[in-house]
């Protein structure tokens, strides 16, 4: 629209096919026939919704104590509602474990790994539609990283004692 128009060249399709589409487009139709004017069909607009995206949120990296446990904290955004909602599924590994939360809409959201016992790396995967009530559109590249540090337990120890006691 604000450079012209672009003509693409078809002479019996009643149907287009976009691609790769970035930025909001508009299409329409011209059709000539013979030594009729040309018709201009009214303008047809594809609006680009932008990906839901995942930030985490923790102090980077996080200490934990040894078989303990943290909040894992994001932020999302960019979630537009689908047919019926908003519900995703945030999938995520730690240390290349397949893990997964359940959630809806944007907003400051919170999941629980438990039961660590060794330093590890929380990556995020992707954010996806979970469900008939799922968001729009789906992100396969989310990227965000969190290292989280095992403080190791202290070991507490006996150097004598008494074999004796008196009487």
């Amino acid at each position: 629209t604000g450079a012209g128009w672009v003509d693409i060249n078809s002479t019996d399709t009643t149907s287009y096919t976009y691609n790769n589409l970035t930025v909001q487009t508009q299409y329409r139709a011209v059709v000539k026939s013979g030594t009729c004017a040309i018709a201009y069909s009214s303008p047809a607009t594809i609006s680009i919704q932008p990906l839901p995206t995942v930030v985490i949120t923790n102090t980077k990296p996080t200490l934990v104590c040894e078989n303990g446990s943290i909040d894992l904290k994001v932020t999302v955004a960019n979630v537009a509602t689908g047919a019926s909602g908003t519900d995703w599924t945030i999938n995520y590994t730690v240390d290349g474990a397949a893990m997964s939360f359940t959630g809806s809409g944007n907003g400051s959201k919170t999941t629980t790994i438990s039961g660590i016992t060794q330093d590890v790396e929380v990556e995020l995967v992707s954010i996806v539609a979970n469900g008939a009530a799922g968001m729009k559109c789906d992100n396969y590249n989310l990227s965000d990283k969190l290292q989280i540090d095992v403080i190791d337990l202290p070991i507490a120890t006996v150097n004598s004692a008494p074999t004796a006691l008196c009487t």
